[in-house]
């Protein structure tokens, strides 16, 4: 057998049926069984021929400990030492054995029993082998595979992400510098901030071993070897500033660096980029260093435009942190309060607008702010110029877009804009005040009915009371109901006068709670006469629940009084239909009270909608144009707004919307 030449499928077949052999008890147990007697008869037919064939048997405990391991090579051990004392011990076959012959036996017997566990530990360190081969056939088939697959991805990684990723052979450059400090120079940043040529020496020597594709199109190549060819295609001063600052870093053991700074495409296009280097540390090797570059460019641009914004802006910026303390003003800030920012900024807002403002307005608005919500107010506050009317908004800052960390406010100086809506507002009440006497003045003939009425009621009461006291038996009860009339004339004259003195008097506009259906009622009797004079009917139609309105009721009498002598006037070429005139009352869309004020009369020309609100305009032969301007005025400084409509069939009908108070 030792002289059989090796051949490794005949191997790989005899070790494929001694595995089969193994894995069954039997089998392997059989074998010895099997390889005994074969040696047996084989003996016995060479027996005659010489007696030492018995030491075939021998070979079969070797071939069963080869085959089935220790257990089946002690059964074919014992088998063969019992067969070798009854075939081939004299006296042959007996189980007798001739003292002479038991020096044989015996080494028979202990050749065979070596063999037997000699055989068996072979076939285990041979299993051990096996396995061992196997197992580490199996891990480095693994760790190829892992190997591959993780090439794969970083490939994959590496040419598919949008961020440009260089790969750079650094080892060279570490030399220079590992040279560099050889020759003592320990300061290293100094050193190349003080030796620009140094620098571009470092350049020259870096190894540009891969790009990807995202490289290629930010950089504007055509191929990936126009990048791999040098870095100084791409380098413009600021970018060996940089350069130098990455060096400096490797130089110091550092194990990545990162920062910002400025490269050019191929064609000459400077990009601003975020870069960072990961130096592999020791003992690893810098032959593979992974350089990223992120374009800002944008950002950069559009933090430049923010910034610009800020600090330009003509209205006072700022923002205030959570504690309540100025982080950043600009210029406008600074003017207004007269200080300069590096004193303001850390000053908690009570600090600088004082505790009063701060506590009532800034902080009940910052802390809205705080909880997510944008903020806004208006009014006045005192500043180092005074007081100053200024609005201001507040808006959450969320770095993370999770908490609040402060409140950007932009405030705006409206204090001249105030002045002048309180000059105008003054005019527009003056103006109002005049048009109310003229209105009163076009009145006279009513308001001067409306008082003789109770005056001559008051003078028939009062002579037919001296009549009835001028009798034998006075007539007391007639007198005192005479004396009750004089009373209620009385009051009702005075209710007039009180009305013609509302409108006729010159007072500042102030708000107050009104119900609108009792404003309807005391117009009333200021136009009856007007009415009846018109040939004209009046017609309330009021709702019973219409929310009350913040007004001034002097103004919204004006108002109605305004637009009913309109109606009436616009009734009086009427002949073939009646002149009724209607007011009306309704609650409105969107939290509004509506009042209506409807004629019969020849309705608006489609051509002067547009200007029917305008001043100076008017349709009537001696009118100013001022009434519906004024009116117009009035509603919407109340918040309102009054606008004018064709009925279906005839007439017109003017409208105002008054918000309601809730």
């Amino acid at each position: 057998m030792l002289g059989v030449p090796f051949c490794p499928a005949v191997a790989a077949g005899r070790d494929t049926w001694r595995r089969h052999v193994a894995q069954s008890a039997v089998v392997r147990y059989a074998v010895a069984v099997v390889a005994v007697a074969v040696m047996v008869v084989l003996g016995l037919w060479l027996r005659p021929i010489v007696l030492a064939a018995g030491q075939l048997l021998l070979l079969a405990v070797l071939v069963t400990g080869w085959l089935g391991g220790l257990r089946p090579a002690l059964l074919a051990w014992g088998l063969a030492t019992v067969a070798f004392a009854y075939y081939f011990t004299l006296p042959l076959d007996s189980v007798k054995v001739d003292p002479g012959q038991l020096p044989r036996l015996m080494i028979f017997a202990l050749v065979a029993g070596f063999m037997a566990t000699t055989s068996a530990a072979r076939r285990r360190a041979e299993d051990a082998l096996r396995s061992a081969r196997d197992e580490l056939e199996t891990r480095v088939g693994e760790r190829t595979r892992a190997l591959a697959d993780s090439e794969r991805r970083y490939r994959h990684i590496f040419d598919s992400t949008r961020v440009s990723i260089w790969e750079e052979d650094l080892t060279r450059v570490k030399q220079a510098l590992d040279d560099l400090r050889a020759r003592g120079v320990h300061e290293v940043g100094d050193y190349l901030a003080a030796h620009p040529e140094f620098v571009e020496h470092l350049i020259a020597r870096v190894k540009i071993v891969d790009v990807n594709d995202a490289s290629v199109a930010l950089f504007a190549a055509s191929t990936k070897q126009e990048l791999v060819a040098s870095l100084v295609g791409i380098f413009v001063p600021e970018t060996r500033v940089a350069f130098r600052k990455a060096m400096t870093a490797l130089a110091e053991g550092r194990p990545f660096f990162e920062g910002e700074s400025v490269v050019q495409t191929l064609r000459g296009q400077r990009l601003t980029v975020l870069f960072t280097l990961t130096f592999p540390q020791p003992p690893a090797s810098l032959a593979s260093v992974l350089v990223t570059v992120t374009d800002i460019t944008d950002r950069k641009r559009a933090e430049y435009l923010t910034g610009h914004v800020f600090e330009s802006s003509p209205d006072a910026i700022y923002i205030v942190g959570r504690d309540y303390r100025y982080q950043r003003v600009n210029a406008a800030f600074e003017r207004r309060w007269r200080l300069p920012a590096e004193r303001i900024v850390g000053m908690r807002v009570d600090e600088l607008a004082g505790t009063e403002p701060f506590e009532a307005t800034y902080k009940p608005h910052l802390d809205r702010c705080f909880a997510g919500d944008e903020a806004s107010f208006v009014g006045w506050f005192p500043t180092p110029a005074g007081r100053q009317y200024l609005t201001a908004t507040y808006s959450p800052l969320r770095p993370d877009s999770q908490r609040v960390e402060a409140a950007l406010a932009i405030t705006r100086d409206l204090t001249d804009h105030a002045r002048a809506a309180d000059a105008l507002q003054q005019a527009q009440a003056e103006l109002a005040h005049m048009t109310r006497v003229t209105t009163l003045g076009e009145m006279a003939a009513s308001i001067a009915h409306e008082v003789n009425q109770p005056l001559a009621a008051i003078v028939a009461d009062a002579n037919a009371s001296l009549n009835w006291l001028a009798s034998a038996t006075p007539d007391v009860d007639s007198v005192r109901e005479a004396l009750t009339a004089i009373v209620k004339d009385g009051h009702r004259a005075a209710e007039v006068i009180q009305r013609i003195r509302q409108l006729a008097t010159r007072t500042a506009p102030q708000k107050a709670r009104l119900d609108v259906n009792d404003v309807i009622r005391d117009v009333v009797p200021l136009v009856a006469t007007e009415v009846r004079s018109h040939a004209a009917s009046l017609r309330l139609d009021l709702a019973p629940a219409v929310p009350p309105v913040a007004a001034d009721r002097v103004q919204l009498q004006q108002v109605l009084i305004n637009l009913v002598m309109n109606g009436m006037e616009a009734m009086t070429s009427v002949a073939d239909r009646p002149r009724e005139l209607v007011i009306r009352s309704r609650p409105h869309e969107d939290g509004q009270v509506l009042l209506a004020v409807e004629d019969a009369g020849v309705g608006i020309d489609p051509s002067s909608v547009s200007r029917l609100f305008t001043a100076f305009f008017t349709t009537k032969r001696d009118g100013m144009g001022m009434g519906l301007s004024i009116s117009r005025s009035i509603i919407e400084a109340h918040g309102g707004r009054l606008w004018a409509t064709s009925n279906a069939q005839h007439g017109a009908t003017f409208q105002l919307a008054l918000p309601a108070l809730r």
